[in-house]
């Protein structure tokens, strides 16, 4: 895998930080007016979601670094290579509500509903 550089690493230490401080302060100005301390299980309920998605997008920025450093890959290719991934999480993004209508949330989360046994 291709070695960072020290700039490459501020640059991605520095955009991390700027996205956490974002999301932080758009969670602070939007419960701001209803007391941040009152809306804490909102963070609670908000958390998993933003650890999901950072992962995704750690894993998608992760991949295309192997892909072109160690596999050789050109930005085109990873690019295609990422088109299949990219339309499975688009579909279930846009089916996962419809289903859940049709048949209910409960068989929808599956993981969610196995965690609640334990």
């Amino acid at each position: 895998m291709a070695k960072l550089t020290s700039r490459q690493t501020l640059v991605i230490v520095h955009d991390v930080a700027a996205t956490a401080i974002a999301t932080v302060a758009s969670f602070w100005l939007r419960f701001d007016t209803q007391g941040l301390a009152d809306r804490f299980d909102v963070l609670l309920r908000i958390l998993p979601g933003f650890l999901l998605y950072a992962a995704i997008f750690g894993f998608w920025f992760f991949q295309s670094l192997y892909m072109q450093g160690t596999l050789h890959y050109s930005a085109l290719e990873t690019g295609i290579a990422f088109v299949p991934m990219t339309v499975a999480v688009g579909t279930g993004a846009t089916l996962a509500p419809r289903l859940a209508k049709l048949i209910g949330a409960r068989w929808v989360l599956v993981s969610e509903r196995c965690n609640r046994r334990r």
